[in-house]
């Protein structure tokens, strides 16, 4: 199955995009993947030049400049909210199967093995989660017009979260575990978004926590050391 994958950053982001960028080219099969879109929204031109390095880099100029000062601020929430319309470009664009990866994601390994490419949708599970049984962070759509509708619906979701700063995730739940008529793969958080040292996961994620708020905090994950380290 031929693919496209996105994901948006700002400068402040850039030392995940970076580990994102580095990690998947060096540690997943990229023949089945066409392009890996960047949707920037304040990236420097020194770090457009190093991903201009990497043929499959793709630029997209949002006319967005944002910072990260902190989470659930107007930055963050335009940084991760405007990913369901980039994604929707995508795929209206390409026709092609999509996946839309957060940029604090660490590729361990190449993802395609895993994917059903006679799905729908595919979303990431967290069970026993109370808060959201899928997470945002990892999501691909795979047939062109049932994803310009989840989409849709998704967006519309975003609106009737009021219990949660973070939107994202209770959306997708909602639309996944209440929307009837798209098949939808289900695949767990620990193999695509994974947060705890797992040598059989796909991809890490190094996402914000408790005790792990900042940018060098989250690189500096306990779980997320050993494949960091080997990124070249």
């Amino acid at each position: 199955m031929k693919y496209n994958i996105l994901t948006v950053s700002n400068q402040d982001y850039f030392p995940f995009l970076e580990l994102f960028i580095k990690s998947l080219y060096q540690n997943a099969d990229t023949d089945n993947l066409i392009s890996v879109y960047i949707f920037d929204t304040g990236l420097s031109e020194e770090s457009k030049d190093f991903l201009s390095n990497f043929n499959k880099n793709i630029i997209i100029e949002t006319g967005h400049k944002t910072q990260h000062k902190k989470l659930h601020d107007s930055d963050w929430c335009l940084n991760t909210y405007s990913k369901m319309d980039y994604l929707y470009q995508v795929i209206e664009n390409t026709k092609t199967p999509s996946f839309m990866i957060d940029v604090d994601s660490v590729f361990q390994r190449s993802f395609e093995s895993i994917i059903n490419p006679f799905a729908d949708i595919v979303a990431c599970y967290r069970p026993n989660n109370n808060i959201s049984s899928h997470i945002g962070s990892f999501f691909g759509g795979i047939d062109y017009s049932k994803t310009i509708i989840f989409i849709q619906i998704w967006k519309q979701y975003l609106t009737t979260i009021t219990d949660f700063k973070h939107k994202e995730s209770p959306a997708l739940s909602k639309v996944v575990n209440t929307f009837q008529g798209f098949k939808i793969q289900h695949i767990y958080e620990k193999d695509v978004s994974c947060v705890e040292d797992n040598d059989d996961a796909f991809i890490y994620h190094l996402k914000s926590d408790g005790f792990a708020q900042t940018i060098p905090e989250r690189i500096n994950l306990d779980y997320s050391k050993k494949i960091i380290k080997c990124i070249k």
